[in-house]
């Protein structure tokens, strides 16, 4: 028995598209876009371009020498490099660009930029900004260094790379030819061509980043105090400008590192070991010292590091003297030592209000900061919250009780401080899926009267 044939039935959306398809093959404007999106060379000439572009094809081909690494895929390198070169970017984009030459000043020349720094120099989340150099490699305009063992890598360390699906990448570099002068200008910052800023430039700018703008202009002019040799004026002038050239822009004032001591324990061979580390900071050093001691050191501890600006923090705070540690259970990546703030009653947010005294009648949870004057949560409960790995919103207002001996509060009062009440940006508070909660960006900082935002 012979089966009966169906005809097949198609959508409306697919009717329109193949009338459509149709309608432009029949004036021949599918035969033109076809030839527009065609990106390699077909024959002598570069198909779809213009005849600036094709002048430019012929003149790398010409220029091709023999026995060069390309050997073979000389006509297909020319296109890609005409393709690049004259491929438009987004403002975003050249944001990127720009912010890998502040990390590294060879970029241009080719340099390898490691991503994990790129990622910290830019001003955008990490998702968008990986998004914005997987776009950039889709161009022409830049390619990726691959990590050969991503399987020996944490969690941590695997968040700080660009994966495509196939494979880690560490590190980033720009393609011969592909990044035009045009791009690293800045226009509007010409001012500072002369490696100088005026007092009243500084003070427009945030409180966090006037002391990192001081701090590193303190260091080059101890540096520029000891050159004695032409070439270390040189260096010392040159560290300036660049300083100076990233005022004003959306990159962040990338701070100059410095030396820790991590110590880690393995609790199952019972060893200790202690590494040196350079780092921005605490969390930054604790990242390397762990890929650098492998796995099974678990519990790590910059030693001696932060004590005595936490305990200042302390005082200044609530006028009180630290009268001793006390151990409190909080995220991971959070730093050793914190000075407490007050004990935490709620936080508001853009999609409502967390009480922590009602909820947790039985622990007690901190409002803390750190080295940095960065706020923390720490509780003497193991969890905060069972929510998945979210965003709460924006911080409205934070409540606490505190004794303030220094502004006439002897005994414990109720503290109420409005976030983003001077203009500047509120921080967002987003839970870590394992029952903490943790202070996301933010260009707040502490005084004496309280947090200042």
């Amino acid at each position: 028995m012979a089966a009966k044939k169906t005809k097949r039935k198609f959508s409306p959306k697919q009717i329109a598209a193949q009338k459509r398809f149709a309608k432009m093959a029949k004036s021949g404007a599918l035969a033109k876009a076809r030839k527009t999106r065609a990106g390699n060379p077909k024959g002598k000439h570069l198909a779809g371009a213009t005849k600036k572009e094709q002048r430019q094809y012929e003149h790398i081909l010409a220029s091709a020498k023999p026995g060069h690494r390309y050997k073979g895929r000389e006509k297909e390198v020319a296109a890609r490099t005409v393709r690049a070169r004259n491929t438009s970017l987004n403002d975003q984009e050249i944001t990127v660009l720009r912010a890998a030459q502040h990390v590294d000043p060879q970029f241009r020349t080719g340099a390898l930029v490691s991503i994990r720094d790129l990622l910290h120099a830019l001003p955008y989340p990490k998702y968008v900004s990986k998004r914005l150099l997987l776009d950039l490699a889709n161009k022409g305009v830049v390619f990726f260094h691959r990590h050969v063992f991503p399987q020996s890598l944490t969690r941590e360390e695997r968040k700080n790379m660009i994966y495509d699906g196939k494979n880690y990448y560490i590190g980033v570099a720009a393609r011969a030819g592909s990044l035009p002068d045009e791009i690293f200008r800045n226009p509007s910052r010409t001012k500072n061509k002369a490696g100088q800023i005026s007092e009243a430039e500084l003070l427009k700018l945030p409180p966090k980043t006037q002391a990192a703008i001081r701090a590193q202009l303190g260091q080059i002019e101890r540096a520029e105090d000891k050159a004695t040799r032409p070439k270390q004026k040189q260096a010392v002038e040159k560290r300036r400008r660049s300083l100076l050239a990233r005022i004003g822009t959306r990159l962040r004032v990338i701070g100059q590192t410095k030396t820790f001591k991590v110590e880690g324990r393995d609790l199952g061979r019972c060893k200790r070991k202690t590494v040196k580390v350079r780092g921005r900071h605490e969390s930054d050093a604790i990242a390397k010292a762990e890929s650098k001691l492998g796995r099974g050191y678990d519990q790590l501890r910059v030693k001696n590091s932060s004590i005595k600006k936490v305990k200042k923090i302390r005082k200044d705070f609530s006028g009180h003297e630290s009268q001793g540690a006390k151990k409190l259970i909080a995220p991971n990546r959070t730093p050793t030592n914190l000075a407490k703030l007050g004990e935490l009653v709620s936080i508001k947010t853009t999609k409502g209000r967390m009480r922590f005294r009602s909820s947790n009648p039985e622990g007690q949870t901190w409002l803390c900061a750190d080295s940095r004057g960065r706020m923390h949560l720490a509780s003497s409960l193991p969890r905060l919250t069972d929510e998945r790995p979210r965003n709460f919103g924006q911080v409205v207002e934070i409540e606490y009780l505190e004794s303030k001996p220094h502004l006439g509060h002897q005994k414990k009062t109720l503290f109420f401080h409005r976030m983003g009440e001077e203009g500047g940006q509120r921080p967002d508070l987003v839970s870590d899926g394992q029952g903490g909660l943790k202070f996301r960006g933010g260009d707040y900082w502490l005084s004496k009267e309280g947090i200042r935002n």
